[in-house]
């Protein structure tokens, strides 16, 4: 068993790949690499605060945080001044309202929503998530390699997060690399349900969905009714 270390400088424990292939392959994060002793979060609070958003980005992860109690690593997503605009508030409650329900080996967890001491200065939201080492987009633009069979594996996991999403009348409407984790042993779960929506749902369905260069060709023709095809 080797460790590598990951672009940040932190060791990465790289396993072998399940049964698929011989070769493991190492992670590079684009999350902020940061240390905490144990503690409930809090310190990790007063450090989010000392940062600010360091790039404009409307959410900041910072990683390896630790739960006193439950001795977890969890990755920790910021979502600052989280009520400013309603949209971006409305896309906050739509992920953690669906991931609270969703229960999947291929779908990210929330594992806590880290409450604010008091409303009057509730501005900014945590939402703490099982860890993993990167997302799929990083390890396409590294210099890993990717066999068929990772490949395969990869696809495999993918489509049945989808299915379990579609089984739940919900559509995803971002599926993209980046939002795409994995860890060292390959495990893949989807993440990010800001722009997701239950089929259920009544109201108009905006064909302004999904990143650019990943639309579906329903969208790219700005068509308001679609269903879960355009997540394939």
């Amino acid at each position: 068993m080797e460790k590598e270390n990951d672009s940040s400088g932190s060791a990465v424990q790289v396993k072998e790949f399940p049964s698929m292939v011989e070769d493991s392959f190492s992670t590079t994060s684009s999350a902020i690499s940061l240390k905490f002793p144990p503690s409930t979060y809090l310190q990790l609070l007063l450090l989010a605060a000392a940062l600010t958003v360091l790039s404009g980005n409307f959410s900041l992860i910072l990683s390896s945080a630790t739960n006193a109690e439950t001795k977890e690593e969890v990755a920790i997503k910021r979502i600052a001044n989280a009520f400013d605009n309603r949209i971006d508030a409305k896309r906050t409650l739509r992920e953690i309202k669906l991931l609270t329900h969703m229960d999947h080996e291929n779908v990210i967890k929330i594992k806590d929503i880290i409450r604010p001491p008091d409303k009057e200065n509730f501005n900014d939201v945590y939402i703490a998530y099982e860890l993993m080492d990167t997302d799929l987009h990083q390890i396409i633009c590294s210099s890993q390699e990717l066999t068929e069979d990772h490949c395969q594996y990869f696809l495999y996991q993918l489509l049945r997060g989808l299915k379990y999403i579609h089984s739940a009348e919900v559509l995803h409407r971002d599926l993209k690399p980046s939002n795409l984790l994995l860890n060292a042993n390959c495990d893949l779960k989807i993440c990010d349900f800001g722009l997701a929506r239950t089929t259920s749902e009544t109201d108009f369905m905006t064909e302004y969905v999904v990143t650019r260069w990943y639309r579906a060709p329903e969208l790219l023709l700005n068509c308001s009714e679609y269903t879960a095809a355009i997540d394939m």
